[in-house]
This record gives structure tokens, sequence and C-alpha cells, in this order.
């Protein structure tokens, strides 16, 4: 069977994003459809495409309607002569359009997604929304086995779900020989990576950093935070930290770049994920391939699969700051368990690389290729709702 063109669809695309993309172009014909090329949910530099596919951008930013999306879309998805096309998820008006596309068209759908069951309340009507959304996809790309599960619930076949949708280039992120191990001298601190919004939990993590300085027999011995990143609870959270007279142990970097963050988890020992909602978590991809133990919410959808209790970290829930808080002791008070943490975090990444997305776009693609969705009357009529609300 000759491999047929397949178009990934992301709203905007970053360096991660392009790192995907260049490696599974050498496993399949690929293009990519951005569809913004700015927002106002991250603040990322501009990413060029990288070797092996084009990409088409169908706006600057969001300001364009959606009925003007739609046509963009439509001509877009002409233009690039897809045959494959890989949506994502089934939220946003764009994927609506890009399946409508593909239906009209025989075109396949992809449909990726790293939702997860509980990673917000659920409601029956929404639900069957998206049961007739991903019914008229051939096949699914997911993260990891939470995902999955999620995905079969909503009604595509286990036989049709591939893994590999949230990885990142480790190679970017690896710790060099020459930098110290976590635990060492010069990688003494604790480290979260996050947009600063409430979900994020990051007060809380403050809290538990509190409770943790005060278990800490020597407070010579013990770990600072650094936050890295920007947003509206910025002020707030600055507040926190000196309200609990931790001005001196808490570092706010602010945003940061993707070629700046190599270096910050080099000079960590630990990363801190402490979300109370979070479908994945790729800070955690990250930091495990710069070689660093894990810390992770038990809400984020990495930890069921890249969290090995007692072997690189633990899982915590982002309510217990004072579990948080002890797990952090734990962690801080001997070098060589967080190294040896570190070590087995660098190890279980390297299954997660870039490898891994190209080879589950391809095997999906090629899944969706074989068959076409069979999309039932009621699942046709819901779609067309959708469609219609989406255009109002």
């Amino acid at each position: 069977m000759t491999a047929k063109r397949t178009v990934v669809i992301w709203d905007r695309l970053g360096e991660y994003h392009h790192a995907r993309l260049s490696e599974a172009s050498r496993q399949l014909p690929l293009a990519a459809i951005e569809v913004f090329k700015r927002d106002n949910t991250y603040a990322w530099g501009f990413a060029r495409a990288r070797e092996g596919y084009s990409v088409k951008t169908l706006a600057e930013d969001p300001k364009l309607t959606n009925i003007e999306l739609r046509e963009r879309m439509a001509r877009a998805l002409t233009t690039l002569n897809a045959q494959i096309v890989a949506v994502p998820g089934w939220s946003e008006p764009y994927s609506l359009f890009a399946i409508e596309w593909a239906h009209q068209n025989n075109a396949r759908v992809v449909i990726m997604s790293d939702s997860n069951w509980f990673d917000a309340p659920r409601n029956a009507l929404a639900e069957r929304a998206k049961r007739a959304v991903v019914a008229h996809s051939g096949a699914g790309l997911t993260a990891g086995r939470h995902s999955q599960a999620y995905l079969e619930r909503l009604g595509l076949n286990k036989t049709r779900i591939e893994l590999g949708y949230d990885v990142v280039d480790n190679q970017h992120f690896s710790r060099p020989e020459n930098k110290p191990r976590p635990g060492e001298l010069g990688a003494q601190r604790f480290l979260a990576v996050a947009r600063f919004i409430s979900r994020k939990n990051l007060d809380g993590l403050i809290n538990a950093y509190e409770r943790y300085r005060s278990l800490v027999v020597n407070d010579e011995a013990a770990w600072p935070l650094m936050l890295v990143g920007d947003g509206v609870e910025r002020e707030v959270l600055k507040g926190l930290v000196a309200s609990a007279g931790l001005n001196d142990k808490v570092i706010f970097t602010g945003f940061r770049e993707y070629n700046e963050m190599p270096e910050l988890y080099h000079a960590s020992g630990a990363l801190i994920l402490p979300s109370h909602v979070e479908q994945w978590g790729l800070v955690v991809n990250e930091a495990m391939a710069a070689g660093l133990p894990v810390l992770v919410s038990k809400n984020a959808g990495a930890a069921g699969d890249l969290v090995h209790k007692g072997e690189n970290g633990a899982c915590f829930a982002p309510k217990d700051f004072n579990g948080l808080a002890k797990l952090m002791t734990q962690l801080s008070s001997s070098n060589s368990f967080a190294a040896q943490m570190g070590a087995a975090s660098a190890q279980i990444i390297e299954n997660w690389g870039l490898q891994r997305f190209a080879t589950g776009l391809k095997n999906a693609a090629r899944i969706a290729e074989k068959a076409p969705a069979r999309v039932s009357y009621a699942d046709r009529l819901i779609f067309k709702s959708l469609l219609a609300k989406s255009t109002r």
C-alpha cells in the first residue's frame, strides 16, 4: 500500500511541534497546517519549519471569524492534497471543519488526543457530542494509557488507537556529561515550569514548599524553589512568597524560550508538576530527558505512564501539601537517592522520543487508510449541529 499524504493540524506550531513533524516526515509524506501564527495563550517566539514537510498558516491571529476559518481550512486541505487528516481533538471549530472537509473529499481522519476522563468534570450531553466527532475518525493517536482509555470510552475501538502523541526531542534536553547530576553541588533546587494560572496550582506548590522548609532540619541544606513562567497570577504568587518570608528562597525567572530550558533543567535537582488539571504535562518528558527526578500531580496524564513510584519519582494529590512537602524532604535529603532517580528518569524516557510520535502517526494513518469510518445517522446529525453552531 502506497503511503498517502498526511496533513497534521495544530493551532500554533512551536519548536516541539516542528521536532515531531521533522521526524515523522522521514516515515510518511507529510504536511502541516498551522491555524494561527500567534495566540493569547503561549509567549513562544516564531518557530521555523524544518526539512521534509511543508506548512500552511491560515491566519496571523485568532481574530478570524469561524466562517472565514472554515473556508481557509478547506482551501488549505485541497491545496495540500490531503488524504489523511490528523486533527487535534474535538473541541476546536477548526477540527470540525477539517473533519467535514475530509468526509466530503474521501479523505481519512486520525484524531489526536491527550484528554483523560478525569481531567475535567464530565457532562452527558457533551460526551455524546464528542462521541459523534470521534465516530468520524478512522483511527486515533493518543498520549498514554489514560488518554487511550478515554478515546475507547468515546467509541473508538482499541485496535484503531496508536500511542505516541505527547513526546519531546529528548536529545535537545539531555544532560551533558559535564553537568552536575541531581543532588550534586550546583544542581540542588526544585524546579516548576508552568503558566501562572489557577489550574497549575502554583499557590499550592508555594504552600507545600513553605511546609518543606519547616521539615528540613538543616536550613542550609534545604533546596530553593525556581518558578519558570509567567501569567495572570504572577503578582499573587509573589505576594504569597513574600508573606511566607521566602523571597530569598523562591526564584521567579519569568518566561523562558525553548532554547533556554535545557540549562535550567541541568542546573536543577528535581521537577515538580503540581497541576489540578493537566491533560499530559510535557515538562515531565523534558525534565526526565534532562535526567531529573519528577514529583508529579496524580491529575496529570503523564503520571500514569512516566512516573515509576520509588524509581524515578512519585505522584501526589495536588491538594496534599503535607504529602508533597514530605516527598520534597525525602528527595533533597540524599544526594545519591536523587542522582539514582534522575538516572532512572533518563532511562525510562528513552522510549518516549520523537520516533514514538513518528511511528504512532504512521501506524494510525495506515489504520485509517484501510477503511473509512462508519458513521451512524445519529452521529451525522449531531456532527452537523456542531458545525452549524460553530459557524453562527
